[in-house]
């Protein structure tokens, strides 16, 4: 199967934004190996009349880098992508550098203050401008993205950030999906001029170690630019992204003679070391650490001469899978994804697991794009955990920083049960959905007073899991089988599997969670961040939701109806 077949096959997805925006979902949700499509579609989705060119704008906390994406999709064979569309991320700059916000559709208008206090507070680094396209890659694109690139780096000319254009169209696309199950893409031999010094091995694998020159590792960079990664989970990040990367650089280009002492070197994977007299021939190559030296010493003018620059290099020759996933995993230490991955063996995690299988779910404990088929798994559920726990600040943080803290790991996951997690997932995922659907009313002005209150809430930044704390408090008040709010579960019965899948569960809680989630945004008001930076305000705003629900129920015999199914779907596992 290739990309854009799988792609088509994203019936929900398609269903649910249609093609065009579905495309930008999941074309960036591959490019940035994302998992939950669905949060990403709700919070970075854009597209709509006054979003200036922006389709999509995503600010990543974890590594400090803002993405503005423009896309295009047909269903016809295009040679080539329009390069007009390309040129549209010129307004999108101009917009969300200098363009009055109340001229931004009220959607985005948080968003775009958000990337503005990012840039001005040097919390963004890195800019990267993302033309999608189901279309083949052309020059006279990347004209365009150069341009598009050059004017952005212009405008942020007083702040230390590195703008970066990307063109994905079929071949980069194609790539990078055929990427996610393959180590290395640099298949072909590559000669490395030096000799093995020293050789080490055990079952599964064997190395070498070797001293490179700067001079071949940049010649690399150059010929295989960022395939020489693909091992690697964070790649290059630039060298205005860390200040460790100009480091590298002025070693390199002043001391010289001092880089085998400062730097840690790298680390390369191959399928197989073969000596060559003073050479070494090395069949495929993926840098899995060194990835900043690399891109740095990649970026050094060909004018400077590198040859007497000295790196320290480990060669690892490997060809089983799960050997190599554990190579790769534990040459990464400072990747962002270790956080994730230091609970992998975490008997809490392996508990979790063991109990959705007994129920017939899939649990992951990984994280990325090619799990995306697993809607259970750690990350999706450590946020909408805490907010279940009241702890909804903490819940807003990036998923990174919550898995460094092993006190919120801990507040999240322990004594947990799986059906515990999975009622707090299909909660979430619930209140994503209910913001879809007011959202197309407000667009179509179809939308009640009450629904349009509520999409006015849920597209403030960071509200979403306030209001989730919200609505798990105000259940916890009007269904008698629940006596905690952080141990809401389903039922063991419900959590089956072979009785409920994933989504028949979203859409048993969905016609309550929508009643009360319409009470929750009719009480927040206007006063929304006084009322969430006040510690007491859930349990307030639950209780003020509690009396108007029971009135409503009170007197729709069918709404008692339908808190009576939930009633008896949920209890405190």
């Amino acid at each position: 199967m290739n990309y854009i077949e799988k792609f088509r096959s994203e019936a929900q997805l398609i269903r649910q934004y249609g093609e065009n925006k579905a495309f930008i979902v999941w074309a960036m949700g591959l490019y940035l190996d994302e998992q939950d499509l669905e949060a990403m579609a709700n919070n970075n989705l854009t597209d709509n009349p006054d979003d200036h060119g922006i389709d999509f704008l995503r600010h990543d906390e974890d590594d400090g880098t803002l993405y503005i994406a423009q896309g295009y999709y047909t269903n016809r064979v295009v040679a080539n992508a329009p390069a007009g569309k390309a040129a549209n991320l010129n307004a999108a700059c101009a917009w969300l550098v200098n363009g009055e916000i109340n001229n931004f559709h009220p959607d985005i208008q948080d968003s775009i203050k958000a990337a503005r206090e990012g840039l001005l507070n040097d919390e963004i680094s890195k800019v990267v401008l993302v033309y999608l396209h189901n279309c083949g890659e052309s020059s006279e694109v990347n004209r365009e993205l150069a341009t598009v690139k050059n004017h952005l780096q212009n405008l942020l000319k007083d702040h230390e950030v590195e703008v970066v254009a990307v063109q994905l169209g079929n071949e980069s696309l194609e790539r990078l999906y055929q990427n996610l199950a393959a180590n290395i893409i640099v298949t072909e031999d590559v000669e490395c001029p030096f000799a093995v010094k020293y050789t080490e091995s055990a079952p599964g694998w064997k190395a070498a170690v070797l001293t490179v020159s700067g001079q071949w590792l940049r010649d690399l960079y150059n010929r295989y630019s960022g395939d020489l990664f693909s091992a690697n989970y964070r790649g290059f990040m630039g060298n205005c992204r860390m200040k460790i990367n100009a480091g590298i650089k002025q070693t390199a280009e002043r001391k010289p003679q001092d880089f085998w002492a400062f730097n840690n070197g790298i680390t390369i994977l191959t399928t197989h070391i073969e000596k060559r007299g003073g050479k070494t021939c090395l069949s495929g190559i993926s840098i899995i650490n060194g990835a900043q030296t690399t891109g740095s010493l990649g970026s050094i003018p060909q004018s400077v001469d590198l040859s007497s620059t000295q790196i320290l290099t480990r060669v690892i020759e490997c060809s089983d899978p799960a050997t190599i996933s554990d190579i790769v995993k534990y040459n990464n230490t400072q990747n962002r994804i270790t956080a994730w991955d230091s609970f992998s063996n975490d008997p809490i995690q392996i508990q979790l697991k063991e109990e959705f299988q007994a129920l017939g779910h899939m649990y992951n404990i990984k994280r990325g794009f090619s799990n995306r088929d697993s809607i259970l798994s750690i990350d999706a559920s450590i946020q909408p955990l805490l907010a279940l726990s009241g702890k909804y600040k903490d819940a807003n943080r990036s998923k990174s920083t919550l898995f460094e803290s092993r006190t919120l790991y801990t507040e999240a996951f322990e004594h947990r049960g799986a059906r515990n997690v999975l009622f707090a997932c299909c909660l979430n995922t619930c209140l994503q959905r209910i913001k879809a659907e007011v959202k197309e009313k407000v667009v179509n002005d179809r939308a009640s007073e009450s629904e349009s209150k509520l999409y006015n809430i849920l597209s403030v930044i960071r509200c979403k899991f306030y209001v989730l704390a919200i609505i798990a408090e105000s259940l916890h008040k009007l269904l008698p089988s629940l006596r905690e709010t952080k141990r809401i579960s389903f039922m063991p019965n419900h959590a089956k599997a072979e009785n409920y899948s994933y989504e028949a569960l979203v859409e048993l809680i969905k016609p309550v969670i929508k009643i009360v989630s319409l009470q929750v945004g009719g009480c927040l008001g206007d006063d929304f961040y006084a009322k969430y930076n006040d510690s007491s305000s859930v349990k307030n705003i639950a209780s003020q939701v509690e009396t108007n629900v029971s009135s409503i129920e009170a007197s729709a015999e069918h709404i008692q109806t339908m808190f009576d199914e939930l009633n008896n779907a949920l209890c405190n596992g």
